[in-house]
């Protein structure tokens, strides 16, 4: 395939993965702020508060020139040649994202809608297998499970993400 046509649509599946990513551990953390007074440790809200705050870095990095440079020029060294043209003409694909700030926006909306009826449903068919959990256990739990799911450990996902979804829910007392 062309690298000029293949990289627009790479870099537009990236930026939606990313974006849905951010919303959903953007949920998780704020949901995190009222689970802490339920009883739920302090180590969680903060390892999702440290997940998010590393997002909104690769947010930068993505929409920040500058930034990247900074942090990503020196690693070059390490990547070959050919590799690393590909990663900069995608990276520049994605980084004219910055300019068009209307669509941004809906991206950013689209995400919130999609990923929020993402948790309502797998919330739903909790509730249909008898699962009587809070709804604020899968706004925390589903991004931790997408992103285990997103990890190029597996086929498409399977195994880390059902791992990561009893090792969860066993600790909530979902058998």
């Amino acid at each position: 395939p062309d690298q000029e046509r293949l990289s627009p649509a790479l870099a537009t599946v990236f930026f939606d993965r990313f974006v849905g990513l951010l919303t959903l551990i953007f949920f998780a953390c704020v949901t995190g702020v009222f689970m802490i007074g339920r009883g739920e440790s302090i180590r969680m809200f903060l390892s999702i508060a440290i997940l998010l705050t590393i997002w909104i870095m690769g947010l930068v990095i993505v929409l920040n020139k500058k930034v990247a440079d900074t942090i990503v020029k020196p690693f070059a060294v390490f990547i070959p040649n050919k590799i690393y043209e590909r990663l900069r003409h995608l990276y520049h694909e994605v980084h004219s994202f910055r300019t068009q700030q209307v669509e941004l926006s809906k991206i950013f909306l689209i995400s919130i809608a999609v990923q929020g009826l993402r948790i309502l449903t797998i919330w739903a068919i909790g509730r249909a297998m008898g699962d009587q959990s809070s709804i604020l256990y899968y706004i925390i739990f589903v991004p931790i499970i997408s992103l285990a799911a997103s990890l190029p450990i597996s086929i498409g996902g399977t195994g880390p993400r059902e791992q990561t979804t009893i090792l969860l829910f066993r600790r909530i007392g979902v058998p």
